[in-house]
């Protein structure tokens, strides 16, 4: 398992992670288009983790010039507690 930049390809596959949560709410912001338009605005700032071809987990930042953003972060539940987590954090605040 490595840490690899979230593409847009990897959309339907990270809607499917992030519906395993009750809570995390889907929204029109995590639409295709609008994930196609936040992807592009932060570059290198949204990364995936994937085990046998399967997302398990993603965190997607950004930030408006001043300020930075975690929309979502979330590792799927059989992984948890192995600093994964924390592992993504830190490629985004040292992107």
């Amino acid at each position: 398992m490595q840490i690899q930049a979230m593409l847009i390809s990897h959309y339907q596959d990270l809607m499917n992670l992030l519906n395993l949560s009750s809570a995390i709410v889907i929204r029109e912001s995590d639409s295709y288009e609008s994930i196609k338009r936040y992807l592009n605005r932060n570059p290198d700032l949204n990364f995936i983790i994937k085990d046998k071809n399967e997302i398990i987990a993603c965190i997607m930042c950004g930030h408006d010039g001043k300020r930075g953003y975690i929309q979502h972060l979330y590792v799927k539940e059989d992984y948890r507690k192995q600093g994964i987590a924390q592992n993504l954090f830190n490629k985004c605040v040292n992107s």
